[in-house]
């Protein structure tokens, strides 16, 4: 790394410390110009927005038409289908989200809330399994999506595989030592 690479890498290690910035970060010209202020005796406006990995074109858009640009695009970490399976555990066990329920933008806004830094709002969608359509209409036309329909599905078909195989009907009371043993099959893929 040579000394103009290892410089830039100072800044923007700087900037993320110092919570200026974070990757996928969308940001306006007035911060683009707050942020850049220390570093203006040392490079250009232009030369600043490459080193955030914005685009010239982008850059321009932002300067001349008010739009916004992510910062940081190729620093953003991916999460791990552990971690994913893990926030999804955490919302429906903290009862945020059930499988099947439909929320709208507002709500999704706030069980989004603590995960803004891990990743975009779309991706977070994502892991909620509400497709790219849905999320669009619920953020811009005020419609409401249903959430986590895989688990839903699956706990039918669980419901449908103990009833078919005889080992429960419908208003039947079994006691927990029964229960445990008819929720063995079933343990990998869901809590008690």
């Amino acid at each position: 790394m040579n000394y103009i690479e290892e410089e830039k890498e100072k800044i923007i290690d700087e900037l993320i410390k110092s919570k200026k910035i974070k990757a996928v970060q969308s940001i306006n010209y007035e911060y683009f110009l707050e942020i850049y202020k220390p570093y203006k005796d040392r490079m250009e406006e232009k030369e600043f927005a490459g080193l955030l990995e914005i685009s010239y074109s982008n850059f321009m858009c932002m300067k001349h038409q008010g739009t916004k640009a992510k910062v940081l695009k190729n620093r953003k970490k991916e999460i791990s289908e552990e971690e994913k399976k893990k926030i999804i555990d955490e919302l429906v066990k903290s009862k945020k989200i059930k499988a099947g329920q439909s929320i709208n933008y507002e709500y999704f806004l706030e069980i989004y809330e603590p995960y803004r830094d891990r990743m975009e709002e779309k991706e977070f969608a994502g892991l909620l399994e509400i497709s790219y359509d849905s999320y669009m209409s619920m953020k811009n036309k005020g419609t409401k999506a249903k959430v986590l329909k895989n688990r839903k599905e699956e706990k039918e078909k669980i419901i449908y595989e103990l009833i078919k195989s005889k080992k429960i009907k419908a208003g039947q009371s079994i006691n927990y030592e029964y229960f445990l043993e008819i929720y063995e099959p079933y343990r990998d893929r869901m809590e008690e």
